[in-house]
């Protein structure tokens, strides 16, 4: 939620985006049926924990009022693609319109219609003149209410992009392209669309924020021969159109290559190996839960079969295990966690094979580039996914309202698991069998 500035400071993104321009062409359909959807439109200008239908339009001071129209549940997901359409279905489910319908947001899956809330349109046309092919030039007004204003630009008659407006709007979908195209090779995949547009949009936002401006929505679905939504492993980046995301590029390679020449151990600086804080604080209250009270169990529960301890290295993590263990019974009531049990041993009892599987690899001296590219970027999501479970477990309180949700998302992570283990063992003995040769 911050950028960092040249001079060694921090500018927010309430900072950088708070009123600068973007617009909003809303589609035949919408014009039809009288409503805006804002969906990801305001991607990356506007707070990202505020809902999408509950962003507030004002223009000239008045605010528009809300509508629900039904959609078919293909052209609702094209409205939170940018959100990634792994996702997609889950931010429709949670419109408030969607209360009590069978979305089956859980899975993954969409009925045939749902309900979006938007912005009526009505009072644009009636008051504004607005016609089909009119687009919305707003700004942020208000980054923490979600309080956006907003012009008419009477666009409808310019639809080709004739003209000088039109010309400079085929300039910004140039440059557009040009700046993503740069990031891919600076930034690479970042860790959602929403951060690689707003990465864009931070560093040429004099010259993409104008009133001229046309829409990443339009850039993207429109037809983008160069730019589209591509595979990166479960989950969805903006990418070269027809390519899929690689877990290793211009971006990170120098990085990986100096990791691994790096002394993976060092008892000199204390670097063991080990895990996140939450993981050991899981994998203690997980032995609690089973009604155990052995410290060698969480080491089993969370080291690699094949690890081999260093010299001194047991001793230390065990002492400060104990410590840690202390602190954790104070306050366990294993009557009150009977939900978040099973949710924690199933995560701890995946995130063992993970880390066990990356353990390997980083074992490997070959090249990161020779290993199945989406295999690899899904394993490393997977554990990802794991960590922020493993958070989310043990300090959220709404864990029992979304507990189903979470073991389903497990049991999805086991199949994404199980699909990829071969195939990255299979490189990893290939890694291992090139490192040997015959000599006569």
């Amino acid at each position: 939620m911050a950028f960092a500035l040249p001079n060694g400071c921090f500018i927010s993104r309430a900072g950088v985006f708070t009123g600068e321009l973007f617009s909003i062409r809303p589609s035949s359909f919408e014009f039809d049926s009288d409503i805006i959807i804002q969906g990801d439109r305001c991607m990356p200008f506007v707070a990202p924990d505020i809902p999408s239908d509950e962003l507030v339009f004002v223009i000239n001071g008045v605010r528009l009022g809300r509508k629900v129209v039904s959609f078919d549940s293909d052209e609702a997901i094209d409205k939170f693609m940018f959100y990634g359409e792994e996702y997609a279905p889950q931010y429709i489910a949670a419109d408030p319109a969607n209360e009590g319908m069978d979305v089956k947001a859980v899975s993954g899956e969409l009925s045939n219609t749902v309900r979006l809330t938007g912005l009526d349109m009505a009072p644009l046309k009636r008051n504004f003149a607005f016609e089909k092919g009119d687009r919305l030039v707003c700004s942020v007004q208000d980054w923490d209410k979600g309080i956006i204003d907003f012009f008419i630009l009477h666009d409808s008659k310019d639809r080709f992009n004739v003209g000088e407006i039109g010309a400079k709007r085929l300039d910004w979908y140039r440059k557009l392209e040009s700046y993503l195209l740069d990031s891919f090779e600076t930034a690479g995949p970042c860790a959602s669309i929403e951060d690689q547009l707003a990465g864009v949009f931070f560093s040429h936002r004099e010259e993409l924020c104008i009133p001229e401006c046309g829409s990443v929505e339009e850039f993207l679905l429109g037809g983008s021969r160069k730019i589209g939504i591509e595979n990166f492993g479960v989950e969805t980046r903006l990418w070269y159109k027809g390519k899929s995301v690689p877990a290793v590029g211009s971006w990170n390679r120098d990085s990986m290559v100096r990791m691994s020449r790096e002394p993976r151990f060092s008892s000199e600086k204390g670097a063991y190996y080990s895990f996140p804080a939450e993981v050991w604080d899981q994998a203690v209250l997980n032995m609690y839960f089973q009604h155990k009270d052995d410290l060698e169990d969480v080491l089993s529960t969370l080291y690699p079969e094949d690890y081999v301890f260093h010299e001194g290295e047991k001793p230390l993590v065990m002492q400060n295990l104990s410590k840690r263990a202390l602190v954790l019974k104070t306050g366990y009531n294993w009557f009150m966690d009977q939900t978040s049990g099973p949710i924690r041993m199933q995560s701890l009892e995946l995130f063992k094979k993970v880390n066990s599987l990356l353990f390997k690899i980083d074992g490997c001296t070959g090249d990161l580039n020779d290993f199945p590219q989406q295999e690899l970027v899904i394993l490393m999501q997977l554990y990802e996914h794991l960590l922020n479970i493993l958070s989310y477990s043990y300090t959220d309180k709404d864990v029992e309202n979304d507990s189903d949700a979470i073991l389903v998302s497990i049991d999805g992570m086991k199949w994404n698991y199980d699909d990829i283990e071969e195939i990255l063992l299979g490189a990893i003995e290939e890694n291992n069998c090139s490192r040997f040769k015959v000599v006569k």
